[in-house]
């Protein structure tokens, strides 16, 4: 009988458990840190890459029509 009330109460405090935690401001404030900075560095990486494969295929043609 004290089994089956154990067994009742653990589903009960777990979502408590993680409402707390997701609850705090602390954790609030690192979940959308870390999105943000996912989010900025997914568009930044190939932006960045781009731009610079832009620089180095124009330096190689001029260095072509040089020669």
């Amino acid at each position: 009988m004290n089994t089956h009330r154990n067994l009742n109460q653990t589903p009960i405090n777990f979502p408590i458990r993680w409402q707390r935690f997701f609850g705090e401001a602390r954790t609030r404030i690192f979940i959308w840190y870390i999105l943000l900075m996912t989010l900025f560095l997914s568009l930044s990486i190939p932006a960045i890459r781009q731009r610079l494969f832009l620089l180095v295929e124009g330096r190689v043609k001029e260095e072509y029509l040089k020669k």
